[in-house]
């Protein structure tokens, strides 16, 4: 069923974006400011399906400056887009990818 958590969590090597994530690395999560009040399961949850399709609303977009504007997270949610995301590609260059496919997009 898998717990929703409310800010970009690493755990391991991934990077994971606010929505319901797997049971086994809900396990890992030892911070309980990541943790979402409110319904857990994707049938709970009205908006969960775009959420969990990449809806490619800012809403999940991570900050740009400061905690949690790492590239980590840029490229994770990059990734929630269906942008391809090189491995070598910097924060910058991932905000730049994201910026324009969101005008691309309007």
């Amino acid at each position: 069923m898998g717990k929703k958590i409310t800010a970009y969590v690493t755990v391991g090597a991934t990077t994971y974006p606010p929505g319901v994530v797997p049971d086994a690395v809900a396990k890992e999560i030892t911070n309980p400011k990541a943790w979402a009040t409110g319904p857990t399961s994707p049938g709970e949850d009205p908006d969960a399906d775009a959420d969990a399709a990449g809806s490619g609303s800012d809403a999940g977009e991570p900050p740009r400056a400061g905690k949690g504007s790492g590239v980590d997270a840029w490229a994770a949610y990059a990734k929630t887009l269906g942008l391809e995301v090189k491995d070598d590609a910097t924060r910058d260059e991932l905000i730049e990818l994201v910026d324009q496919h969101n005008s691309t997009d309007s």
